[in-house]
């Protein structure tokens, strides 16, 4: 199973997803605020019918209509103590009494309260089945039963087959499990119903980035930005993914957008902080990380580099306190541990600063920097393994490529993978035997790009000097299999692979999802069960994902 699944943005829990944090600018209005709230509703300018609902309750503070559109457009802004607020001057209006159900269902769950909410969707019926049937989902979902949710869900669909909102939770559980193709499927019938719905736009995006398909995924994120200019999340994911695919001034002004709106935004901070640190401007990163009031607990790469940041500063004791906390669950990330190996040196505890980097010093892939500061803090602990990581590092000096490979493992490790994706173009614009090699992890990094293109380019590549090569037929299989580009062809390399290689459990999960994306499942659910016997952990939650869908 693969150990470098692509990292994604961070995401929020689906039954939250109705939400969008939201930032317009006011229209000109024509003296009838009501009007003017009505009209920008329907162009789903949430920000400006909520100042002209206002406008419009300050002049009659109980119309009934003005309160249910109040209590709607908070909805849509996210803000489920104001909208319960103006849902309870509609008490007891008969007229209101159905359509107000679903909002106050709605605010139960931005408010976190997913118990109330599915009391009030409990028998979904009338008029108002689809919304009650999405908040259902959406409730059980919060409460973490995913299969009474997907049974509300199916039953849901087969009432209110016309219900756009039903086929992007659809299609967003689908993602969630892996399942690329009925994601896709649900996003288009979604978009069918509704051509403007920002949320089926948002899930095509993602589905285009699980494809490795960046330019696409944008153009999805942008046609939101059209439509909802004031779309955080929009602007933020586009920025996420121009970075991504190396289009960094733009990147920049994405993320510098979604600051102005949310100052505290953590991915974004981290982004733009990460960019300067990647830019030799750590002056301002540090500025950065230190000014903002961000929940970076949600970020453990911007944890991990404060730390550096700290420790560069000579801040010791913060940059181990960081450091540390990003090491318990990271403890194979070389910088990482170099930083916190140094900020322990120099705290004068030698014995610990060895002791931390002595698991990577003894992995055969540590490069050179690693293995001068292992025999220096080896050397001061007076441990006479200094010798040995002498000896090593001078050794490795002489095959610079061999040690830009070290470090372009690390990289991938630390998810770096700009900086993999330099190594490797520099190890490609030389002459050497391992050319295959070096295309083949290239290939990989570029998926993790969302550069899918180039991806298969150099994965063909691989193929064409080695095709029998298991290693090499399995990272175009896979390539071809998650961009979709050929899953028949992706199906037969990866059984080449698998056959020659019987042992390897990645390679067999690869083939397992290939097996269920093409159609042959009960094949695919015996190869995950057998897989799931030898699992770890995390690897028992893509099997149990697969399992699902299938």
């Amino acid at each position: 199973m693969s150990k470098r699944s692509k990292v994604r943005v961070a995401r929020k829990g689906l039954f939250l997803i109705i939400a969008s944090g939201v930032l317009a600018s006011c229209s000109a209005g024509s003296g009838d605020p009501l009007q003017d709230a009505v009209e920008a509703i329907e162009q789903q300018d949430y920000r400006s019918a909520r100042i002209h609902l206002k406008t419009a309750l300050r002049e009659n503070g109980t119309d009934p209509q003005a309160n249910y559109l109040f209590a709607k457009t908070l909805i849509e802004l996210g803000d489920g103590v104001a909208a319960q607020a103006a849902l309870q001057k509609l008490a007891g209006n008969a007229e209101y009494e159905d359509r107000i159900v679903p909002l106050k269902a709605r605010a139960h769950l931005f408010l976190g309260e997913p118990e109330k909410a599915l009391e009030l969707a409990a028998a979904p019926a009338g008029k108002h089945a689809g919304e009650l049937y999405a908040v259902k989902t959406l409730a059980l979902i919060g409460l973490e039963k995913s299969d009474e949710a997907g049974v509300v869900l199916e039953e849901g669909l087969r009432a209110v087959p016309d219900s756009a909102e039903l086929q992007w939770i659809k299609g967003n559980r689908d993602l969630q499990l892996g399942n690329i193709d009925a994601a896709l499927k649900s996003a288009k019938i979604a978009l069918d119903l509704d051509a403007d719905s920002v949320e089926a736009l948002l899930l095509s995006g993602r589905i285009f980035l699980a494809k490795s398909k960046g330019e696409e995924a944008i153009s999805y994120f942008s046609k939101v930005r059209t439509i909802r200019p004031d779309l955080t999340s929009a602007e933020f994911l586009r920025g996420a993914v121009m970075k991504d695919i190396g289009k960094r001034n733009e990147a920049r002004q994405c993320l510098k957008t979604v600051l102005a709106e949310s100052p505290n935004h953590p991915w974004a901070t981290f982004f733009l902080a990460q960019m300067d640190y990647e830019d030799g401007k750590s002056t301002e990163a540090f500025a950065r990380l230190q000014a903002s009031k961000a929940n970076f607990d949600v970020v453990p790469l911007a944890l991990r580099l404060s730390g550096i940041l700290e420790m560069q500063r000579g801040n010791h004791e913060q940059a181990i306190n960081k450091l540390k906390r990003y090491h318990a669950k990271n403890s194979a990330d070389a910088k990482s541990i170099m930083a916190l190996s140094r900020a322990y040196a120099s705290a004068g505890n030698h014995a610990e600063a060895f002791q931390t980097i002595l698991p990577l010093v003894r992995s055969v892939t540590a490069p050179v920097d690693a293995l001068e500061l292992g025999a220096e803090l080896a050397g001061k602990a007076g441990d006479p393994a200094a010798t040995n990581l002498s000896r090593r590092a001078a050794e490795l000096k002489q095959d610079s490529k061999k040690n830009m490979l070290f470090e372009a493992e690390q990289a991938i490790i630390a998810q770096e993978w700009p900086e993999a994706e330099k190594i490797y173009a520099q190890l490609l614009s030389q002459d050497s035997k391992q050319k295959v090699m070096f295309l083949n992890n290239a290939a990989t990094v570029q998926l993790n790009l969302s550069k899918a293109d180039e991806a298969i380019k150099l994965a063909r590549q691989a193929h064409q000097l080695e095709p029998d090569n298991p290693l090499v037929q399995d990272t175009l299989g896979w390539i071809l299999l998650q961009t979709r580009t050929d899953t028949i062809k992706a199906q037969a390399l990866i059984e080449q692979a698998a056959a020659a290689m019987p042992d390897n459990g990645e390679i067999h999960w690869h083939l397992a999802n290939a097996l269920a994306v093409n159609g042959r499942k009960e094949e695919a659910r015996q190869l995950a069960g057998r897989l799931a016997q030898v699992a770890n952990d995390q690897e028992k939650i893509q099997l149990s994902n697969l399992l699902a869908w299938i």
